[in-house]
């Protein structure tokens, strides 16, 4: 995990055939941290403010399910 890293690499090109180009690098892989970051998130959102998690229904991803209050 802190071998890796993550580089994204994106063209844009506007109505007129401007180009545009862009590069973001992160020296670890954010994928691992970022993931147990959000779990955690998600669980204080359900521990702190579940009366104000309004979702209904069945299996539902954090960002559905909790909303404005996991932002």
């Amino acid at each position: 995990m802190l071998k890796s890293f993550l580089r994204l690499k994106s063209v844009a090109v506007g109505d007129k055939g401007t180009r545009l180009r862009g590069i973001l690098y992160f020296p670890e892989d954010p994928g691992y941290r970022d993931t147990a970051r959000m779990i955690i998130e998600a669980g204080l959102s359900l521990s702190v403010d579940l009366d104000k998690i309004k979702s209904e229904g069945g299996l539902l991803t954090p960002a559905s399910g909790q909303g404005d209050v996991l932002v």
